[in-house]
Formats: structure tokens, sequence, C-alpha cells
């Protein structure tokens, strides 16, 4: 170790700094799990990169979609079985793809019953992160990230989103490219958490016993929310609410 900076280098020095990160990561909540494993998040990446004397720089993100391109999301019930062992239904965008010219889906075939479909434009960025050490600026590794919008994940984010979270994949991969046997030293798994966002909503989505929320239900809850007589976060401790109902709700809190 050289003026406080850890060398990649030196077996003893990673293993001693696994320990710190471990705590670090730990008492900031930086890592998301996902079926028993621990991801670290992409500020923790950023702290292990700092304390060897990295840092890594994210280029402008490319739109790799094509202006007027449309992204149509279909909206379904689905069912899932709650620790209880009772059966749940909740609306869920389930099915997401491109429109075509003609106005309809490329290879949307699923006999499905949707409860609603939404149209909206189809954002796609790309982005490149290099890794640079702090002291002369040099160059030692890289990565890349890709976020769009016909992610189930990503069904309704805005255009800054979709870019900022390619940026943010970027950073958390060409550091991770580097780095990754640092946050095994320390217990965590080598891949950024922000790289795993489906498989940690279909496991949050799989141990939500929160029922959906009926229109009926809705209408009730709005009335009582403007009579002050409940608060949104009342509400979604019982209900599983979609986005619209959820936009709704702060629009009558305000």
């Amino acid at each position: 170790m050289k003026s406080g900076i850890i060398e990649l280098t030196s077996p003893g020095d990673i293993m001693a700094f696994g320990a710190v990160l471990r705590e670090h990561i730990e008492k900031n909540k930086l890592s998301v799990s996902i079926s028993g494993r621990n991801y670290p998040m992409v500020d923790a990446w950023k702290y292990a990169g700092m304390n060897f004397g990295v840092t890594s720089i994210p280029d402008e993100p490319l739109p790799m979609h094509t202006p007027g391109q449309m992204v149509r999301i279909g909206y379904h019930m689905a069912q899932f079985k709650d620790k209880q062992g009772t059966w749940r239904e909740f609306e869920k965008a389930g099915y997401v793809g491109m429109v075509d010219e003609t106005g309809t889906f490329d290879a949307w075939k699923k006999n499905i019953r949707f409860t609603r479909e939404l149209i909206m434009p189809h954002y796609a960025y790309s982005c490149q992160a290099t890794v640079n050490r702090l002291t002369d600026g040099v160059k030692i590794s890289g990565g890349d990230g890709f976020c769009e919008n016909l992610e189930l994940t990503k069904v309704g984010f805005p255009q800054y989103a979709v870019r900022s979270m390619a940026q943010t994949r970027a950073i958390g991969k060409s550091l991770r490219n580097l780095l990754g046997y640092v946050m095994n030293s320390a217990g965590y798994e080598a891949t950024p958490a922000e790289e795993m966002e489906e498989e940690r909503a279909k496991e949050a989505e799989k141990n939500d016993d929160r029922m959906s929320m009926t229109d009926e239900v809705f209408k009730k809850a709005v009335i009582k929310l403007a009579k002050k007589e409940t608060t949104i976060e009342k509400i979604e401790k019982s209900f599983r609410l979609t986005a619209e109902q959820l936009k709704t709700l702060k629009e009558l809190e305000k």
C-alpha cells in the first residue's frame, strides 16, 4: 500500500480491504439480495475503485433507437401464491413489443386478454465507460452498458432515465471487469446489481403478498385520500398499485 492507495497486485491488502468494503456496503445498504446472493450496487463499485486509486468515467450515451419507433405494452392479470399459500391476482406489464409501420406488434401472436395497453416512444441507449488511474489518468480497464424501455423493469421510463441507466450500467461493468475479485473477497457477487434488475423484480413479485387494487376499491381510496382519512403509504401497505393509480393518488395528495 502506497499513500493510502491499495495495490491491485497485493493479495494481503486486498483481503484486508475486503472486510472494510463489506462493512461500508452493509452500513450504507449498497447491495441487493436475489435468491440468497448479494449483488453490490454501482456506488459500492465506485467506493472500491477510489480505494484502489481508480475511477470510472462514462462517455455520452449513444441513442440506439430510431426516432418515431413506438413500444406497445400489454398489461394483464397474473396470479401468484403468497407466503400463506393463498393465490392472489395483480396487474402486470407482462408483454412488451415494438409497434411496426402498420401499428401492430412484431410477433405479437399470444392469445392474451389484456386489461389495458399503453403505447409510448421506444428509447434505447448504449454507453462506454473507461477506468482511469487517478494519479496520471491512464486507462486501465473499460466496459459498456445498455438500457431500453423494452425491459419489463423499464416500462414507462422517460427518455432521460433510460439514458442514465445505460451510463450507470457502463460504470458498474467497467469497474467489475477490473475489481470483480475484490468484491468476491468481501463476500459479494461480481455482478453489479443494476444488471440484475429483471431477476430482482421477479423475486420481489413472488414475495409480494399484497392484493391488486380493483377499480371499485380504488375509487373508495381516492375518496378517503381526498378527505385526508388515509395516506398513500397506508394504501401501499395493503395494495399493489399500478403506475397510473399511484400517479393519480400523488396528484390528489398535493
